[in-house]
């Protein structure tokens, strides 16, 4: 399989070649995550910014990694990669931050104006600072909380209480 990037609108006939990243074989998820109008995704390791035109798409950063899972939070992307890696952008090469290395995260997810990132060993939640990087204070230890949901309202974080059965939600 090849990274290579389509321009479409929908249409079969309107499905283009937008840019050939690479022209090796390539493995791998490509996930994409769309932030101020542009697309952020991970290819051929490099983390890569497209507007939606051929010299608009490139490489966008130094931070390596094979895939990742992000969300718009506080007005900046905030994405944890596959290296086990916590990073926030807004948008420009030089305004890259490293939050904070988090072992096996299994799940990401936005609630309001934070992302939480379920891990095996605890819940954290940031809201784009290094500052607001911490274990959320909804990990009750010794309960160990697994995410479950979001309210349908999306008023609520529903968790489900890990190792028991029946299940208890929070």
């Amino acid at each position: 399989r090849q990274a290579i990037q389509y321009d479409c609108d929908g249409t079969y006939s309107g499905t283009q070649l937008l840019k050939d990243i690479h022209t090796q074989n390539f493995v791998g998820e490509i996930k994409m995550q769309k932030y101020n109008n542009n697309l952020y995704f991970f290819a051929i390791g490099e983390l890569w910014k497209s507007d939606g035109t051929t010299s608009g798409t490139n490489s966008f950063s130094n931070i390596y990694s094979n895939s990742f899972d992000g969300f718009e939070v506080n007005g900046k992307l905030v994405f944890y990669t596959s290296n086990n890696e916590l990073w926030v952008t807004e948008g420009t090469t030089i305004n890259n931050t490293f939050l904070q290395t988090i072992g096996n995260v299994s799940k990401v997810v936005k609630f309001k104006n934070k992302v939480y990132l379920e891990s095996s060993t605890e819940f954290y939640e940031t809201d784009g600072t290094s500052v607001g990087t911490v274990i959320s204070p909804i990990n009750t230890n010794p309960i160990a909380l697994n995410y479950f949901a979001t309210s349908s309202d999306g008023n609520y974080l529903i968790l489900e209480k890990a190792v028991q059965s029946p299940y208890v939600y929070y």
